[in-house]
């Protein structure tokens, strides 16, 4: 089943198709059958040229049936009602009679839409893989439809409206062409239409549909167009407001753009300056060529400054014979322009004036901050539309691209990334403050370095999407604040590592106030500082992923929920029994939605580990047990402070004290009981401030420690309004500020039990309060 293109002189294709009843009064007619289940349904079909008459060069493209070509018969809202099958055809083609099966479920009145396809059972070709010829395209993609209504049905016979097929895709033969007007014969062809799901793929059968070649395209009104077409280079052409209505033939010449054989370009939007400031000691100094006028070309000594005046459409070419740009974030060349301008071409011309496009020799990048800062704060630096800047590097350098785009604020795309193998800093700060950049590059790296993407899209606040980001083996700080301040950012990426680097997610997603949906964290053995502030004020996180590890590391975890107000859950366990310096500190802090804390079942504790672990977290009404007899400096320091929706405090089992470990550790909080504190030995600063501002204590625990050390109750119970009953068995009470201001602000009247010995207690906030009752221990 296919139609047969013919054509003549130049190749001219046929754009659209008339199909005509030929009886004399329009009608169909249907034979007779024994049985009423299917009519048979006879069409005299005529084939004309085109109903807008195509005629270029004086040739032109006839379509004609061929014997065996089927229709589909479809009725809306039943589906396929029968085939058609072409019995006879006229010599010359364009006549045919086609003749089948229909279902009786057709009545008068009714519109029947007749499909034809070269396969019978499918409705609409897969026009996404081409080859770019006439004969493919008859094969594969010719589609037409015609529609008719059912007139009148007599028994076994029929009639209907005429049938008038229409194309359903324009055909567009496109001519590829170099900017020199050279002809380019590619092996690929991609080609995107806006609109369509996918891309029309071209693989040409030899070099002379290489550079020209037909595309059967579905109709489309004022869209943008975009070819790619692969040779020994890559070439783009992008066109918008394009318009290819069904039943035509378009011609169209390409002159497509060379990313590799361009060299680094500015194109001027307005008129203004373009100015190279040489710093870093690039030996050889530039070259700015306006507008390909070689005679004219300004050099550009290191350690000097060049400029050239543009108007709106001149072109600066930049050709240089040097390693590096910079050689420290301090000693950098910069490219800057004073009005709206486009940077576009071949990167590699900076490091060799003639060789930048050999597809191999200059993929190689040899000096440590190569093109460091080279743009960097340049806010009139746009992207073009579909002329890409082209970093081909694979074998990257130290700082190679660090801060290169930074403050580019009107760049909205990125080059692309290929190299697979990265280098110390290579990408750190890249797009720094990038603010509208709406999509991260791919990143196909599979082999880490220390800082390669350390706060590389840093406050691109319009970026959503991240990219994927599959490595499994990282190294020390290699996505440090990658995103932070991203605040559009809706998704984050998959994270499959296990095993985990110093620093390696800190700060991340710092700021990420759009980030709904944490990644799962699957890694049971942690590093340094691994989560620290990961996702810090992502206002919008509802949830915490599960955090299985049980071998933690100094600062694993710290603040990294700080400031989550949407955060409702919390893992429910956080399983490590053996815990690491300030390894928790903050990690919850100012989770304002948080009502329930995970279990944490140590028993050894290290120092900071819970520090200020649930600051803030005013909505918390149950706090976990905490089972630790082992403390440290500062372990429990502020944990719970302003907890105000806290109904009771866990109990505190431990009698080995350390400096400052119950700091704070209920700080205007408001449940009514204090839990026992039965250590007889105290450590410095201990419970300095622990029960401070709580509005609804009446009782202090027992406090049965004879001997005082510096500030450990200093402000204990200070601001505690309600509080009227104290015990206290101290005997010395003579180191520094170990009762300062610790009763200060407390209930006017209330009852003192003191150790019988005890002579030495002053009366006012730092002993006894003035006006209360003071009695012995029994």
């Amino acid at each position: 089943m296919k139609k047969i293109f013919k054509y003549f002189a130049s190749a001219l294709l046929l754009a659209g198709f008339v199909f005509v009843s030929c009886s004399k009064d329009d009608t169909v007619n249907l034979a007779p059958e024994e049985e009423l289940d299917t009519y048979t349904l006879t069409v005299n079909a005529t084939k004309q040229p085109l109903t807008k008459y195509l005629d270029l060069d004086g040739t032109t493209l006839y379509a004609k049936w061929k014997v065996g070509d089927q229709v589909v018969v479809w009725k809306e809202g039943f589906g396929r009602a029968g085939f058609l099958e072409a019995t006879t055809v006229s010599t010359d083609g364009l006549q045919a009679t086609f003749t089948g099966g229909v279902s009786t479920s057709v009545a008068v009145g009714d519109n029947l839409v007749l499909k034809y396809h070269k396969k019978s059972d499918e409705y609409a070709p897969d026009y996404l893989k081409q080859d770019g010829t006439l004969e493919g395209i008859s094969a594969e993609c010719d589609f037409a439809e015609a529609t008719v209504e059912v007139l009148s049905i007599s028994g076994n016979t029929m009639t209907s409206t005429k049938a008038s097929f229409e194309s359903q895709q324009a055909i567009v033969q496109f001519n590829l062409k170099d900017e020199a007007g050279n002809d380019i014969s590619a092996t690929h062809i991609d080609i995107e239409v806006e609109g369509m799901t996918g891309y029309i793929t071209v693989t040409p059968p030899n070099s002379v549909y290489g550079h020209s070649f037909y595309v059967a395209i579905p109709g489309i009104s004022s869209k943008t167009v975009k070819l790619t077409a692969l040779v020994s280079d890559v070439y783009t052409y992008q066109k918008s407001n394009v318009t290819f209505e069904n039943s035509k033939f378009y011609g169209v010449n390409v002159n497509m753009f060379s990313i590799r054989r361009t060299p680094l370009t500015f194109s001027a939007k307005a008129a203004g300056t373009i100015t190279v400031n040489l710093n870093g000691s690039p030996g050889n100094g530039v070259d700015m060529v306006k507008n390909g006028d070689t005679d004219n070309t300004v050099h550009v000594d290191p350690s000097s400054t060049g400029t050239i005046n543009v108007a709106k459409g001149d072109k600066v070419a930049f050709y240089g014979n040097n390693t590096r740009y910079a050689l420290s974030y301090t000693d950098y060349s910069n490219i800057t322009c004073s009005s709206d301008c486009y940077v576009y071409g071949n990167i590699m011309s900076l490091i060799s004036k003639t060789s930048y496009s050999s597809s191999e020799v200059y993929k190689t990048l040899t000096g440590d901050f190569a093109f460091y800062g080279l743009f960097a704060a340049n806010t009139h630096l746009l992207s073009h539309s579909w002329k890409n800047l082209y970093l081909p590097a694979t074998t990257l350098t130290n700082s190679c691209y660090r801060d290169m785009f930074n403050g580019c604020s009107s760049l909205t795309r990125t080059p692309t990334l290929p190299a697979t193998t990265l280098a110390t800093r290579c990408y750190q700060g890249m797009f720094y403050n990038c603010t509208s950049l709406a999509a991260a590059p791919n990143l196909p790296a599979t082999t880490l370095a220390d800082y390669c993407y350390d706060s590389m899209f840093h406050g691109c606040t319009s970026i959503t999407t991240a990219p994927k980001l599959s490595v499994t083996t990282l190294a020390d700080f290699c996505y440090y604040g990658m995103f932070q301040g991203c605040t559009s950012l809706a998704t984050a990426p998959a994270l499959p590592a296990t095993i985990l680097a110093d620093y390696c997610y800190d700060r991340m997603f710092n700021g990420c106030t759009s980030l709904a949906t944490a990644p799962a964290l699957n890694a049971t053995t942690l590093a340094k500082s691994c989560y620290e502030a990961m996702f810090y004020g992502c206002t919008s996180l509802a949830a915490a992923p599960a955090l299985p590890a049980t071998t933690l590391a100094d600062l694993c975890y710290q603040q990294m929920f700080y400031g989550c107000t949407s955060l409702t859950t919390a893992p429910s366990v956080l399983p490590a029994t053996t815990l690491t310096k300030q390894c928790y500190t903050e990690m919850f802090r100012n989770c304002t939605k948080l009502t329930a804390a995970p279990s944490l079942p140590a028993t050894t504790l290290a120092q900071s580990c819970y520090a200020r672990m649930f600051m803030d977290c005013q909505l918390l009404a149950t706090a976990p047990s905490l089972p630790a007899t082992t403390m440290e400096h500062n372990c429990y320091y502020y944990m719970f402070a302003n907890c105000y929706a806290l109904t009771a405090a866990p109990a505190l089992s431990s009698e080995n004290l350390a400096s400052n470990c119950y700091e704070g550790m209920f700080w205007n909080c408001q449940f009514e009981t204090a839990p026992a504190l039965p250590a007889t030995t105290l450590a410095p600063y201990c419970y300095k401030t622990m029960f401070m501002g709580n509005p609804n204590l009446t009782a202090a625990p027992d406090l049965p420690a004879a001997t005082l050390v510096s500030e450990c109750y200093n402000e204990m119970f200070a601001y505690c309004t309600k509080l009227s009953s104290i015990k206290c068995l101290a005997t010395d009470i003579s180191a520094y500020n170990c009762t300062k201001n610790w009763l200060q602000t407390v209930k006017s009247s209330g009852t003192f039990i003191k150790a019988p010995s005890m002579t030495s207690w002053s009366t006012g906030v730092n002993g006894i309060p003035s006006g209360w009752t003071v009695n012995d221990a029994s």
